[in-house]
C-alpha cells in the first residue's frame, strides 16, 4: 500500500521524537531536587526544569503524530477506502496511543514539584480526553459500518426467504407486504448511513479544534524553552 502524505509526515514526526539530544538527556537524568531513599537502596530521581520541558516536548510530538494519523484515517473514510485498510490504520493509531500513555507514565514520577504536576496533568488530561473522543468516534464509525452490513444482509435474507416460500398464486396478494417490509429495511439502512455521516462530520470538527490547540501548545512550549535558554546564558 502506498504511503500517503499524512503517513510520511507522521513517520517523520515519530523519528524526530525518537532523536535524543545528548546534552538534553544528560540534563534530564540529573537530579536537581531531593532524592528519596527506599528500603532496597533505589533512588527516585526528579527532572530539572529543562529536563521536564524536554520530556513535555517529546510527549507533545507524540500527540501530534496521533493527530496526523487521525486525519489520515478520516481521509480514508471520506474516500470510502476498504474497511480492512481503515482498520489497519486504526491498529497503528492504537499502538501509538499506547506509547503515548507509556510516555506519560514514565514522566509523572519524575516531576518533583506539586505545582508542576498539577499543571502537567491539566494539559495531559485534556489531550488524553481528546484522543479518547477520537477513538470513540472512529469505533462508532466501525460499529455503524458493521450494523449497516448486517441490515443489508438481513434485508437480502428476508427477501430471499420470503420469495422461496411464495407460490405463484399467493405472490400477487403478498407483494404489497413484501414491498412494505423492504421499505422498512431500506429506511433503517438509510438511517444508519446518516448516522455514519454524522459521526464523520463530528470527528472532522474535533480534529480541526485539536489542530488549533496543538499549534497553540507548541508555540507556548517554544516560548518557554527560549525563556529558559535566556536565563541560562551567563
Amino acid at each position: 500500500m502506498d504511503l500517503t502524505e499524512s503517513d510520511i509526515k507522521a513517520t517523520e514526526d515519530e523519528e524526530s521524537a525518537n532523536i535524543i539530544d545528548t546534552n538534553v538527556k544528560e540534563e534530564t537524568i540529573s537530579t536537581t531536587s531531593s532524592e528519596s531513599e527506599h528500603t532496597d537502596g533505589a533512588r527516585a530521581r526528579t527532572l530539572s526544569e529543562k529536563g521536564q520541558q524536554y520530556e513535555f516536548d517529546k510527549l507533545t510530538q507524540s500527540y501530534g503524530v496521533l493527530n496526523r494519523l487521525s486525519e489520515n484515517i478520516i481521509d480514508l473514510i471520506s474516500d470510502k477506502a476498504p474497511y480492512d485498510t481503515i482498520k489497519g490504520k486504526y491498529s497503528i493509531w492504537m499502538d501509538k496511543y499506547e506509547m503515548f500513555i507509556e510516555q506519560h507514565q514514565n514522566i509523572m514520577p519524575k516531576i518533583g514539584h506539586e505545582a508542576d504536576k498539577e499543571s502537567y496533568m491539566m494539559v495531559f488530561q485534556e489531550r488524553d480526553e481528546s484522543l479518547r473522543e477520537i477513538k470513540r468516534s472512529i469505533e462508532n464509525y466501525f460499529n455503524a459500518i458493521r450494523e449497516e452490513n448486517k441490515q443489508t444482509q438481513r434485508s437480502r435474507s428476508v427477501i430471499s426467504k420470503r420469495s422461496s416460500q411464495l407460490s405463484r398464486s399467493s405472490l400477487s396478494s403478498l407483494r404489497l407486504k413484501e414491498e412494505q417490509k423492504r421499505v422498512e429495511l431500506e429506511t433503517k439502512l438509510a438511517a444508519l448511513k446518516r448516522k455514519k455521516d454524522i459521526e464523520l462530520a463530528k470527528l472532522k470538527l474535533k480534529l480541526e479544534e485539536e489542530e488549533l490547540q496543538l499549534d497553540t501548545d507548541i508555540a507556548i512550549a517554544d516560548a518557554k524553552t527560549k525563556l529558559l535558554d535566556k536565563y541560562e546564558k551567563p
